[in-house]
């Protein structure tokens, strides 16, 4: 080899790296993602890439009702609802999506429904497997919005309003999927949220039920189950007056699951969350308790059970936990633990109205007059030797917790995060930006890397010359 030849290598080198010096200076343009069309994308809550059947009520789609688009898609297919007023009785028996990215109305016959009328808006065909996914509507004048008994499918409701349901919004009886319902509004229902007996691993999050009689049902349930970021409140505007109070925020009497109830409120209740009779172990954490007081409607439909109560643990057998949470105005006891396990109950606040007991039964609540709490129980019937060691409940909320100032007639501070009707007019979700500190190939090298090969490139050219 000869001297000119062997000094091709290096200076070859040398050009590799002052060229990787410049670019480490200088950003590749991103590329831009392909955007879908209203039309084709599948949308909120789109399960794959299957067909899309477009459904308008005036005419100019594929469908003009629902139920016909549902009844003729398969698994994998996206119903795409444009905005309008629509019938219910709508069939779900297949993995279908049906969203309406820009909202529509599935209008019922409220209580002068004949026998020949629908009585639910959605309903999951019983004893399937079905796992349809229901996004961005309002539904209002059925008995029943959601119906998914006996299924076991994990279905899926979101981004929905239920107005004036004259039953429930959603009724998950028997349901042994897992199945969740995420920004869900509902304004003067008999139930929000119906799944007694289920069986299934379910979660209700980022929600707001407003005037229902018992906003939460869950008696008798086996699964685990999870309540994240929701709102009890009778506030329901207009018609409110149907629905004085809510008797009972949480009910899960019987139940014998793992179940929490997390970042949530109950506000203008008689009783916040019945835990009466529990068999499972159940946590409730960063939660508030605002104006829990008796009733006499209450007594009449709920007796003998107390009222003006935060939680009712009466008679539950297995470990329980009250954490981190707030009392506001209740005029019974914040806890009622008559002859239940010993439980958890660390670093809440009572601020009770009047001179009331703050906790009763088997448990310790500390002092009154809004201290903090953080004595575990020691009375009563052993801890469970299976009880955790840390009083602190083990899952976190998603989002922050509502904020719980003095309370103001009307206020409007129990809204959820997002919109309940979604707005999505270009049919897609867009993506989040990607972190640079955790996202390579953003087109730059990093700094230390630009200078090295400038240094070497430089040691490399003297000892060529």
């Amino acid at each position: 080899m000869t001297r000119e030849q062997a000094g091709r290598v290096p200076r070859a080198l040398v050009a590799t790296l002052v060229t990787l010096a410049l670019l480490g200076s200088v950003a590749a343009p991103p590329v831009a993602a392909a955007t879908p069309t209203a039309e084709t994308a599948g949308g909120t809550g789109s399960a794959s890439d299957g067909d899309v059947l477009v459904v308008d009520d005036d005419g100019a789609a594929d469908y003009r009702s629902i139920a016909a688009a549902a009844a003729n898609a398969s698994d994998g297919d996206t119903v795409r609802v444009r905005p309008g007023t629509y019938d219910g009785g709508i069939e779900l028996a297949a993995n279908v999506t049906v969203v309406a990215p820009r909202g529509a109305t599935v209008a019922g016959p409220g209580f002068d429904a004949n026998e020949s009328a629908p009585d639910t808006a959605f309903r999951v065909v019983s004893g399937s497997h079905a796992a349809p996914v229901v996004a961005g509507f309002t539904v209002t004048g059925f008995f029943d919005g959601v119906s998914a008994w006996n299924t076991t499918g994990d279905w899926v409701v979101r981004d929905t309003a239920f107005e004036y349901p004259i039953g429930n919004a959603i009724q998950a009886i028997s349901s042994r999927g897992d199945w969740r319902a995420e920004n869900v509004t509902v304004r003067n229902a008999s139930e929000a949220v119906v799944a007694i007996d289920a069986e299934g691993d379910w979660v209700v999050e980022d929600s707001v039920f407003r005037g229902a009689e018992h906003a939460v049902e869950a008696a008798s349930a086996t699964g685990d189950w999870t309540l994240r970021n929701v709102t009890v409140t009778n506030d329901a505007g207009t018609g409110a007056e149907d629905y004085e109070v809510t008797l009972v925020g949480v009910a899960a009497r019987n139940a014998s699951g793992g179940w929490s109830i997390e970042n949530s409120t109950v506000r203008n209740a008689v009783v916040g969350v019945s835990a009466f009779e529990t068999g499972g172990n159940w946590t409730v954490s960063d939660t508030t308790f605002r104006n829990v007081t008796e009733s006499e409607r209450y007594d009449f439909m709920m007796p003998p059970l107390p009222e003006g109560v935060g939680v009712v643990a009466i008679r539950t057998t297995g470990h329980w936990t009250v954490g981190s949470s707030t009392f506001v105005g209740v005029t019974g006891a914040g806890i009622d633990a008559t002859g239940a396990s010993a439980g958890t109950v660390v670093d809440n606040e009572f601020r009770a109205a009047g001179d009331v007991d703050r906790c009763v039964g088997n448990v310790r609540c500390g002092s009154a007059g809004g201290t903090p709490t953080s004595a575990p129980t020691t009375a009563g019937p052993s801890t469970p030797t299976d009880a955790p060691s840390t009083p602190s409940p083990t899952h976190g909320p998603s989002t922050p917790t509502p904020t719980d100032a003095s309370p103001t007639p009307g206020a409007t501070d129990v809204e959820p995060i997002r919109s309940p009707t979604p707005v999505d007019p270009g049919g897609s979700t867009p993506s989040p930006t990607p972190d640079r500190t955790e996202t390579a190939g953003d087109g730059r090298l990093p700094t230390w890397l630009a200078v090295l090969g400038v240094l070497v490139a430089g040691l490399l050219v003297r000892r060529i010359e």
